[in-house]
């Protein structure tokens, strides 16, 4: 407003009085901003006695209007537009302003701070913070010097867009802001608090370790992976309800949480949880607050939950929020379902209202699937289309004998984990198998490990007998010679037995023909016996750092010996057979898989390459023939294609 100095949008004495001050120099600028283009009355792009004269004019009411009023100036800016941003930058564009006379160029203000001139219809303010609020207006002046006025605002918040992998090492809050990560890694060391604002992970990876509350704002995982090191709570202050959104919309998104998950949002989620996999440690609940729907998921949605103890699943509103897909790791005694949070929880070996045992369908899930039962089938050649797991069988070394031949080898697995194992991580000994209690409240199981890498889980009763659990094989405690001892009756007429302590003593075939194992102070096998009755020694490098007590070499009656040697990390790098000829190499991943299997000439036989889940990807051979694996774990579906390593896919 013209004649308007302090800024109390008026025109009266106080104006004039600051006028006065200013000619005289009593003060050197106005603290209002604008005072300097108002206080030009005249329109000479001065601040002269001719002003002052003008101010007395109008006080007086000799004149109704200022001169400049009546001048044809350059309209206002419109359309103020935002084209784009950067982690510092803002680019606006505007509508070309009007004038009798040509438009001189424009004013950039953010803020009500003049950030700079142009003589186009767009600009790019620089040095701007991350998730910073600018205001913006933009001010035409023409060559005469008048000017427009400033244009309706502009509000833009600047956004973070990762450009390299970033760690925050504190709690932190996100408000209305929007971080994409751009396919980085952005790590927070703390607890990280969502008030609004959106997290878009894109194909990149967000780490908390910490909790993450969600009290509103979205989260869409799209093909990233969010890791949550304890509880991920989507509700808000006091555990009242959240308007936070979880969105997953496709196959490869991944929700990995160590902690417990509780789903308060206000938010139907049908539009937003249609695929993608969360994985859960802890236990989950989903309240009823303002949406019976907050976990209503599409049926290529998957949950798996593997926690190590008994897991807990509240569903306030059941059967209308349920699972998609439900994975589990554990016998279905080790989950309790519950409807109500607070009442005491109904453990699935009773089967609860609306469980259906057979029809593998109940209210809590469309789809179940137990994969601690894909465990018997480790030891199986090849690749596991189901598991994605990777089976290499080796002989060392064979010794005849008239009643049956003795064979010492090994049985890779990627998939097994067991990092003690007397040839190292994912190896297993030909006579080396094991029987486990494993305990979970009101529930004990018998868990029997097979040297090939399977296992087969046995539910102990009240008579102190056991029923098997999804196998076909047979588990007694019987006295035998004096001495309590476990024995595994398989189909195929085999027999193993294990002392209490859980180790195996002992493989008989149908015809009662016995293979003795024998353990030193340690634990260790320290001779086989065969149906002969010949001893086989097996010695143990010290335990250190790199061979960790692993297996050093394993003697035959006629001494003949195999040696194994180990890498830095205590991985199986080599063998040399009795003729002192390295005949296999290997080398790891830094996970410890396996990557490559060589002959003596160190060519490649086999090389293996994984996906993030550890499920074989592919496999090459020698000849360069390439067998790609393409699982999809919603439909439980595996598709193998073989194919030259220089054929597209």
């Amino acid at each position: 407003m013209y004649g308007d100095l302090n800024g109390d949008g008026m025109f009266n004495t106080s104006d004039y009085v600051l006028l006065q001050r200013y000619i005289l120099e009593i003060i050197n600028d106005f603290s209002y901003s604008e005072a300097k283009i108002n206080a030009d009355v005249n329109g000479d792009d001065r601040i002269s006695s001719l002003d002052a004269s003008l101010f007395t004019r109008k006080i007086l009411g000799i004149i109704d209007a200022f001169p400049v009023e009546n001048i044809i100036g350059p309209s206002k800016p419109t359309n103020l537009q935002l084209i784009k941003t950067t982690n510092s930058s803002a680019t606006i564009s505007w509508t070309e302003s009007i004038s009798d006379v040509d438009i001189e160029g424009y004013k950039i203000y953010n803020n009500n701070e003049l950030v700079g001139t142009t003589t186009d219809t767009s600009y790019t303010v620089e040095g701007l913070e991350i998730f910073s609020e600018n205001i913006f207006t933009v001010e035409a002046f023409d060559k005469n010097g008048r000017h427009s006025g400033k244009s309706a605002p502009l509000r833009v918040v600047i956004d973070f867009v990762l450009e390299e992998d970033i760690v925050i090492d504190k709690d932190y809050e996100l408000g209305d802001n929007t971080i994409y990560l751009n396919g980085f890694t952005l790590t927070v060391n703390g607890t990280l608090k969502q008030n609004s604002g959106e997290i878009n992970l894109g194909e990149g990876n967000l780490i908390i370790n910490g909790d993450f509350i969600q009290s509103g704002g979205i989260v869409n995982v799209e093909s990233g992976k969010l890791y949550v090191k304890n509880d991920y709570l989507i509700e808000g202050n006091l555990g009242t309800a959240s308007t936070g959104i979880l969105k997953m919309l496709s196959y490869n998104g991944i929700v990995d949480i160590e902690g417990n998950f509780r789903m308060a949002s206000s938010v139907d989620h049908r539009p937003h949880l249609k695929a993608g996999i969360i994985r859960l440690k802890g236990n989950f609940e989903q309240k009823n607050v303002g949406s019976p729907y907050n976990f209503a998921v599409g049926e290529n949605h998957k949950s798996i939950l593997d926690g190590s103890d008994i897991q807990r699943v509240i569903f306030e509103s059941k059967g209308i929020s349920k699972f998609g897909i439900l994975e589990i790791n554990k016998p279905l005694e080790c989950y309790k379902f519950d409807t109500v949070s607070g009442q005491a929880f109904q453990s699935m070996g009773v089967p609860p209202s609306g469980f259906y045992a057979q029809s593998n369908s109940s209210v809590y899930w469309n789809r179940l699937i137990e994969s601690q039962k894909e465990l018997d089938k480790l030891g199986e050649s090849g690749v596991n289309p189901v598991t994605g797991n990777f089976t290499y069988k080796v002989i060392d070394s064979e010794v005849y004998s008239p009643v049956g031949n003795m064979e010492f080898g090994r049985i890779y697995n990627s998939r097994d984990e067991n990092d003690s194992g007397m040839f190292g991580k994912g190896w297993r000994f030909s006579y080396e198998g094991e029987i486990r209690t494993v305990e979970y409240p009101n529930v004990i199981y018998k868990k029997v490990t097979m040297s090939n890498g399977s296992s087969f889980q046995f539910k102990e009763k009240a008579d102190g007998t056991y029923e098997a659990d999804g196998n076909r094989n047979k588990l007694v405690k019987e006295n035998i010679n004096g001495r309590d001892t476990y024995v595994l009756l398989t189909p195929d007429q085999m027999k193993y037995g294990f002392n209490l302590s859980g180790e195996i003593i002992w493989i008989k075939d149908r015809d009662e023909n016995t293979i003795n194992i024998n353990y030193n102070s340690e634990g260790l096998i320290e001779s086989i016996t065969d149906f002969a009755g010949r001893s086989y020694k097996i010695s143990y490098y010290p335990k250190s750092s790199t061979n960790k007590g692993r297996v050093h070499t394993i003697t035959s009656p006629d001494q003949r010996m195999v040696t194994y040697k180990y890498d830095n990390n205590g991985n199986l790098e080599s063998v040399v057979d009795a003729e002192n000829n390295t005949f296999v190499y290997y080398t790891y991943y830094p996970n410890g898989l396996l990557e490559t299997i060589k002959d003596s000439s160190k060519n490649i036989i086999y090389s293996i390459s994984y996906d993030d889940y550890k499920r074989v990807a592919f496999i090459e051979d020698e000849l360069g023939k390439r067998t790609v694996y393409r699982y999809n774990v919603f439909e439980g579906e595996t598709t193998k294609i073989e194919t030259d390593c220089n054929d597209e896919l």
